[in-house]
């Protein structure tokens, strides 16, 4: 069902926001979590109940590129155009700003927006456009920033996948690797880079691990070997795995 507006009303204050560009889908804990531009949803499969979190539960009304729930910690994770990012507590219907991107004047802002969140141990990994930052979700602070690009400079990542106890994160300077064990992944050293050109995203299922590449290709990774596997004549914009169904969108 499509949804080109719509009108909230909380006590004294009524709220206008747009929810026709639906921008992130995520779900867990029984329920639906959907983004628009600027506005979040929550829909309940059990009990059939949308609520909505807004401007007037505390959301910035920026501009919204992704969303992740938590399930361990029952947090709705916000990224933003403009590298903001917020955390919705669920239980206390509260948000917590988090500005460290957002306000880091070594990064230029076009490259602060936030493209995807992956959650493995407790942390997220945030795929921006200058590389991938770690944030604690118990502690709820940040840990280390990883600058992957040719010689440690700045690449925009869109989405990583812990596989194997590896992170992945694909760009456009080729598909790159490094082993979670290593305390040392601030340095670029440290990084693989397995395949050269411009990759887009990646995820597995099962034992089986597929990337994107810009030609809209799909392929199987298998050693040192790319396998294409299917083609798409439209961009790909998401990579999802769900049971044992690799989900492109």
């Amino acid at each position: 069902t499509a949804m080109f507006g719509q009108q909230i009303k909380t006590d004294d204050w009524e709220g206008h926001f747009s929810c026709n560009n639906i921008k992130s889908v995520t779900n867990g804990d029984g329920k639906i979590f959907v983004a628009s531009e600027n506005v979040l949803f929550t829909y309940d499969v059990f009990t059939n109940e949308l609520e909505t979190i807004t401007t007037i539960e505390g959301l910035s009304g920026e501009f919204i590129t992704t969303i992740h729930y938590s399930n361990n910690n029952n947090l709705i994770i916000i990224g933003y155009d403009t590298g903001l990012m917020e955390v919705y507590n669920l239980s206390t219907k509260s948000v917590l700003k988090v500005v460290d991107i957002l306000n880091k004047t070594t990064i230029s802002p076009e490259n602060r927006r936030i493209n995807h969140f992956y959650e493995h141990n407790n942390v997220v990994y945030i795929s921006t456009n200058y590389g991938i930052s770690v944030y604690d979700l118990e502690a709820l602070e940040f840990r280390d920033t990883y600058y992957i690009g040719t010689n440690g400079s700045q690449v925009q990542v869109k989405q990583t996948v812990v596989f194997n106890n590896n992170l992945y994160a694909p760009t456009n300077e080729g598909l790159k690797k490094a082993d979670l064990n290593n305390p040392n992944l601030i340095d670029f050293q440290f990084w693989d880079t397995l395949f050269l050109g411009n990759f887009s995203l990646i995820n597995f299922v099962g034992n089986n691990l597929y990337t994107i590449k810009s030609d809209n290709n799909v392929y199987k990774i298998m050693g040192s070997n790319l396998v294409p596997s299917l083609n798409f004549s439209e961009t790909v914009v998401d990579l999802k795995s769900k049971d044992n169904f690799l989900l492109v969108v």
